[in-house]
């Protein structure tokens, strides 16, 4: 996968990235905007570019690191859950398709980040181990959005316990009927940084709250819905099970944050992919081996759905990349593959689209 991923061509926020590190090549000195802490990537960047290592490997590093997170996860709880043990192979599965492969190969820090903060959640809520504030730490430091999932699980580890999943349904129900102005109201009243309000902002109201949809056609409506449609039997599963655990009280919250973002197709879409894979711990720690099998097999279905689903969003992308050369190139002349700044200007507009 992470072959895969340098062989992904450099169009929308990917685009960005690479244009990025051409701009460090030659730079002296590295530098930040001002309240910007999410710096790994483009520090990455930056000492790539004045390495003379191609930007691809970036990508590499982080597909292949965000699988390795979740094998690592899924061998470690494998040692003390049953159903892992007894349904090894379709267990290997479900975690192999919750990684966001295409929103990290595309976007890099948001699905890094990710795969990131489930370590330092595994950690903290699970096993209880404070080197899970690491893995959290550098999660946001990916990407500055996944610092409400480190509130979350602070909250939690402050010994909250909520069990009670009616919060749940008020929350449903509450924000139905409410509209992006209300939200807007709430994040203003937040004590967060202006920095980090304007851009929450930014995707609740305006373009990316919903209006970007219009650009594309209704094949693409539909395959962004079932990019994340696998929250949704989670959702229902973990609704109809009664646990007290810290990881049963970050899911009330999480979830309730969930309905709350509603209000805003692309807050939903980041935090529906993100609670996919807690949601999906959740099931496993507490499975009961009667029925259970029936529920994971499905679960696995939609999981698959959602793959294949994100692939063809972004079947125009892959139409003008070198993804081909995975039938017949070795793993090393991959690993030293380019998209030079040539390539990109005859296949890539100045806005990040394919020609």
């Amino acid at each position: 996968m992470g072959l895969c991923a340098m062989l992904w061509p450099p169009t929308g926020d990917l685009y960005r990235h690479t244009m990025d590190y051409f701009d460090y090549i030659d730079k002296d000195e590295f530098e930040l905007k001002l309240g910007q802490f999410d710096f790994i990537l483009y520090y990455l960047s930056y000492v790539f570019a004045n390495l003379g290592i191609n930007f691809e490997l970036v990508r590499f590093l982080f597909v292949f690191l965000s699988y390795m997170i979740v094998f690592f996860i899924f061998e470690d709880m494998g040692k003390t859950t049953e159903f892992i043990t007894k349904h090894y192979r379709i267990s290997l599965c479900i975690f192999f398709f919750s990684v966001p492969f295409c929103l990290i190969a595309f976007g890099l820090r948001y699905g890094f980040a990710c795969s990131l903060m489930y370590l330092g959640l595994y950690y903290l809520l699970i096993k209880n181990r404070k080197i899970g504030w690491v893995y959290a730490c550098l999660s946001i430091m990916t990407h500055y959005s996944l610092i409400v999932m480190l509130l979350l699980i602070w909250i939690v580890r402050l010994g909250i316990n909520i069990s009670s999943k009616r919060i749940v349904w008020f929350s449903f129900l509450s924000f139905i009927f409410l509209s992006s102005i209300f939200l807007e109201k709430i994040i203003l009243l937040l004590p967060l940084p202006g920095f980090i309000q304007a851009a929450i902002l930014a995707y609740v109201s305006g373009y990316w709250s919903g209006e970007h949809f219009e650009d594309h056609s209704l094949g693409f409506r539909l395959a962004s819905i079932l990019s994340y449609i696998t929250i949704y039997p989670l959702v229902y599963y973990f609704l109809q099970i009664k646990e007290k655990s810290k990881l049963n009280s970050f899911l009330i919250i999480g979830i309730c944050l969930w309905s709350v973002c509603s209000v805003s197709s692309e807050l939903f879409v980041r935090t529906s992919l993100f609670l996919i894979f807690p949601l999906l711990l959740y099931m496993l720690s507490v499975v009961n081996m009667s029925g259970h099998l029936k529920k994971m097999q499905l679960i696995l279905y939609f999981l698959i759905i959602t793959f294949c689903s994100q692939l063809y969003s972004y079947r125009r992308v892959l139409g003008i990349s070198d993804m081909y050369k995975l039938g017949y190139s070795s793993s090393a002349s991959i690993l030293f593959h380019t998209y030079d700044e040539e390539w990109i200007h005859k296949n890539v507009s100045f806005d990040g689209d394919p020609f």
